[in-house]
């Protein structure tokens, strides 16, 4: 399953904001930039396995996490 949501504004300590809950299934492509939002990417079977492909175009060895419950973010590094 596939959430997108919405931007937290600064100084803003709620819940984010989901803008849309899509399930992806086998050979289909998700997609999302920065303009669009913020993403999760989950599989919400105890007992199915998933694998998932991302690509980062241009690569980066530093995002920012964020906490679904209050927004804050926090800056991790990357590491594949």
């Amino acid at each position: 399953i596939e959430t997108k949501y919405a931007w937290p504004t600064i100084d803003e300590e709620k819940p984010m904001h989901i803008l849309q809950r899509t399930e992806v299934h086998e050979g289909e492509v998700a997609y999302i930039n920065d303009s669009i939002g913020l993403h999760r990417i989950e599989n919400p079977s105890h007992t199915e396995t998933a694998v998932t492909l991302h690509l980062y175009i241009p690569p980066y060895d530093h995002c920012n996490i964020f906490d679904e419950r209050t927004s804050r973010s926090n800056e991790a590094k990357v590491t594949f």
